[in-house]
């Protein structure tokens, strides 16, 4: 029995230690690569006014010192930097192509009354107007939600309550005014600018963006590089390592944390000592000073009125006393006076099963060397009841100081080895 119990703890922290271990190396890459853990960084940092830790996600360069920024009536608002960022040859903006244009970008955020979700006649759209009073007209709609082949509303407008937008300078000479208008078509908010490509960020950043465009494998970017980031302390490389890793790594560390603690409590629980339970007990009874409930003992009677006989099993348990060969004794009898008697015997590994009438048997007698050993678990009433019954007495031997800590009080009140039977 307890070889197997052995073997069971040994399968199951093997197991659950693999998994454990399994979760602490995967887990932070798998938080770190899940791109709504992105896009909640990016909103938590917009909402707090961290435009830009927010600008640092878009990929890119970008001048952390805001050219615009404006909050709108209705809530919310718009901020706009001075940024390099990745584009295809098309112009539209991916993470993967090797292009870089000079550009204005930013973020519309917490505008939460700005309506751009409409399935028919969605009229949703950006109007840029540059310095020479010349309209662009910006698609901001980039989600399908109906499977309709038109697109119907942002997703990230949606889902975090912030949209980035993107201004190059090769198609956008300037900016003058931006009219956002919402599914209605109807003006949401307009926006009055002076933005033209003068700032210094865009003359410090040319050098590596027309090396790159030229040619991406280029030995002189790592150079050109290095000699654009010294130009200011301000200027920046995006990147989601340094915030999304972070937050990934932290969110991996709770989930392990909490897993070996449910590993640790299960195994107390089912294959351990309950410490625990122990520490619980200990806490409340010990420390908080709570009396436990006693718990009463329903008197049983000694009325017998159940007609069947039981099949009754005394057996002892000597595995505290590794030396112990005598013979046990152990009797009751009911209210007529009828006795029912149990002798265990080591030549029988100290068991032994009698036919009993069910009822309620009372006046234990045992015969034992009550000098040198005490009992535990032996009942003061024994009740016969049901078709089969077993009782496990454990053998305890005795301290020389007197009885044994762990004997029970109905142990304590047994006659002496005299052989008398109890009151």
């Amino acid at each position: 029995m307890r070889n197997g119990k052995l073997f069971a703890k040994i399968v199951y922290y093997i197991f659950t230690f693999t998994i454990g271990i399994l979760l602490a190396l995967f887990l932070p890459y798998i938080f770190g690569s899940d791109y709504g853990e992105i896009l909640n960084s990016m909103e938590s940092s917009l909402k707090k006014g961290n435009y830009s830790s927010a600008m640092q996600l878009v990929g890119g360069y970008f001048d952390s010192r805001e050219v615009f920024q404006q909050n709108f009536e209705g809530g919310g608002g718009i901020v706009i930097f001075c940024a390099a960022t990745l584009v295809n040859a098309e112009g539209e903006e991916t993470a993967g192509e090797t292009k870089i244009h000079e550009a204005y970008a930013g973020f519309v955020y917490g505008a939460e009354n700005y309506a751009v979700t409409s399935a028919t006649d969605n009229r949703t759209r950006l109007v840029a107007e540059d310095g020479a009073g010349k309209e662009h007209v910006v698609e901001i709609l980039n989600v399908d939600s109906d499977g309709d082949g038109k697109k119907d509303t942002i997703n990230t407008l949606r889902s975090n309550r912030f949209f980035y937008f993107d201004f190059g300078s090769d198609t956008f000479p300037s900016l003058r005014k931006l009219t956002f208008y919402d599914k209605d078509g109807r003006v949401f908010q307009t926006v009055t600018l002076d933005l033209n490509y003068d700032q210094p960020f865009f003359a410090d950043v040319r050098d590596f963006v027309e090396e790159y465009n030229r040619d991406w494998k280029s030995e002189q970017l790592d150079r050109l590089h290095e000699a654009f980031l010294a130009k200011s302390e301000n200027y920046k490389i995006s990147t989601t390592g340094v915030v999304a890793n972070s937050k990934a790594d932290t969110k991996a560390a709770i989930v392990v944390v909490a897993y070996f603690v449910c590993v640790y409590v299960i195994a107390d629980f089912l294959l351990g000592h309950r410490f625990i339970l122990r520490f619980f007990r200990w806490f409340l009874f010990k420390v908080c000073k709570i009396k436990p409930k006693q718990k009463k003992t329903p008197k049983r009677s000694e009325v017998f009125g159940n007609d069947y006989y039981c099949q009754v099993t005394f057996e002892l348990d000597v595995t505290e006393v590794d030396d112990f060969a005598e013979s046990v004794q152990i009797r009751y009898t009911d209210a007529k006076g009828e006795e029912i008697s149990f002798i265990l015997i080591k030549q029988e590994n100290y068991q032994t099963t009698q036919r009993v009438k069910a009822g309620v048997y009372v006046n234990l007698w045992i015969d034992l060397n009550k000098t040198e050993y005490a009992t535990q678990d032996l009942p003061e009433e024994l009740p016969v009841e049901g078709y089969r019954k077993t009782f496990t007495v454990k053998i305890l031997r005795r301290t020389r100081g007197g009885a044994s800590e762990e004997k029970t009080a109905v142990n304590e009140a047994l006659p002496e080895a005299n052989g008398e039977a109890k009151a």
